[in-house]
C-alpha cells in the first residue's frame, strides 16, 4: 500500500493522509458504488478516489487522473465524483466505519475534524522519503496544515472569490483602459461609480452590470471574507485559546460590510434580484461582470465568443481582502 501512495505523492505531490481505508486491492475488486468506469485487467491495483468537483475543476482533475493512469500500469485511479452537499457527511462516515476510498479530496475547514477523530495520519517520513520541501509553500496555506507541529496535509490549491468581466461590455461602456485594466478607483466611492456608469451605458434589453446571487454561499463569501476583511474585521473568535476561545467578533464593521453588500441590491440597484442562474447570465454574455470563484475559469474558457477577463475583487475599503479557502488530497490507509 505504501508503494502506490508514494507514487501518486510522486506524481502531484498534494495530498493529505487519513487512516481507514476502502477495501480495492486490485483490478479484479468490485468497483466503488456509482462508478461507471471499467477498471482495466492485467494486475493493476484499483486507487478508488472521491472529489466534489464539479464544471470546469471536475475536468481539470479528470485529465491529472488520466494522464496518471496513462503513464503507467501498476496502478489505476477511479475518479468518482461525489455529491458536494453530502459530500462531508459520506466522506467522514465511510472513513469511520472503515469503508471510505483510498483517496479523497477535501478542504482545510475538515481538516481540524479529521485530525481530532484520528482520522488524519502525520506525513512524516513518507513526505521525506518523496521529497516534498515544504518550504516551498506559502507559509500562510501551508500553516492551516500543521498540528502540534507534525504536517497532515500538503496543499492543491487555494481558491478565491474574483471578479470576471466582459470584456466586449465593458468596454463599450469606455470603462476599459489601454493594459485592459478597468477604470476604477479603489473607494466606495469608485466601486459604486463605476458600476453606475456600465449601467447606463449598456445595451438595452436587457443586459446587467453585474451577474450575482442573492442566496447561498456567495453573497456571504463577498460579505465575510470579502469585505468585513477589507474593513480590518478580525475572525469570530480569538486563536489564543482554541479550546476555550473568546468572541472577537467586530459587530459594527460586520453591520457595515452587510448593508453595502444590501444596497448593491436595493438602493443602488446594481445587482438584480433573484437572478435564477447567475452564471448563465455572464455565459451567455448578457452580464457585464459576475464576482465567484476561481474555479467557473474554465466554463468561461470553453463558452464560444465570450471575450472575458478575471481579476482580483477590487479594494472598496481600507485594505485589500478576498475570500478563499484550500483544498487537499486526503489518503486511506490499510
Amino acid at each position: 500500500m505504501k508503494r502506490w501512495i508514494l507514487t501518486l505523492l510522486a506524481f502531484g505531490g498534494i495530498f493529505l493522509f487519513v487512516t481507514a481505508c476502502s477495501n480495492s486491492e486490485n483490478s479484479d475488486s468490485e468497483s466503488e458504488e456509482g462508478s461507471d468506469v471499467e477498471v482495466p485487467k492485467g494486475g493493476a491495483t484499483e486507487i478508488v478516489m472521491w472529489n466534489l468537483f464539479s464544471g470546469g475543476d471536475a475536468e481539470y482533475m479528470q485529465n491529472m487522473v488520466d494522464k496518471f493512469n496513462e503513464d503507467q500500469s501498476e496502478f489505476f485511479v477511479n475518479n468518482i465524483m461525489q455529491e458536494h452537499s453530502e459530500y462531508y457527511t459520506k466522506l467522514l462516515t465511510s472513513i469511520g466505519a472503515g469503508q471510505g476510498p483510498d483517496v479523497a479530496i477535501s478542504h482545510d475547514y475538515i481538516l481540524p475534524e479529521l485530525v481530532n477523530q484520528g482520522l488524519a495520519v502525520d506525513l512524516g517520513d513518507i513526505a521525506s522519503e518523496v521529497g516534498i520541501a515544504w518550504d516551498e509553500f506559502n507559509s500562510n496555506i501551508l500553516e492551516a496544515t500543521i498540528f502540534d507541529d507534525q504536517h497532515y496535509a500538503v496543499p492543491i490549491d487555494t481558491h478565491a472569490q474574483i471578479m470576471y468581466i466582459n470584456n466586449e461590455l465593458v468596454g463599450n461602456a469606455g470603462l476599459l483602459n489601454d493594459d485592459g485594466t478597468i477604470k476604477m478607483e479603489n473607494s466606495m466611492e469608485g466601486y459604486l461609480e463605476f458600476f453606475h456608469t456600465l449601467k447606463e451605458n449598456l445595451p438595452e434589453g436587457g443586459n446587467m452590470p453585474f451577474a450575482f446571487s442573492n442566496s447561498g454561499n456567495d453573497p456571504y463569501w463577498f460579505w465575510w471574507g470579502g469585505l468585513y476583511s477589507q474593513l480590518g474585521g478580525r475572525g469570530i473568535t480569538t486563536e489564543d485559546n482554541l479550546e476555550n476561545p473568546s468572541y472577537d467578533l467586530d459587530t459594527e464593521k460586520a453591520i457595515q460590510a452587510a448593508e453595502f453588500v444590501q444596497s448593491l441590491y436595493h438602493e443602488e440597484e446594481i445587482i438584480p434580484l433573484n437572478i435564477e442562474d447567475f452564471y448563465s447570465e455572464f455565459q451567455s454574455g448578457n452580464a457585464a461582470t459576475i464576482t465567484t470563484g476561481v474555479w467557473a475559469t474554465g466554463i468561461w474558457e470553453k463558452t464560444d465568443g465570450l471575450d472575458f477577463t478575471p481579476m482580483p475583487i477590487p479594494r472598496i475599503f481600507e485594505q485589500k481582502g478576498v475570500w478563499g479557502k484550500l483544498s487537499y488530497f486526503d489518503y486511506a490507509l490499510l
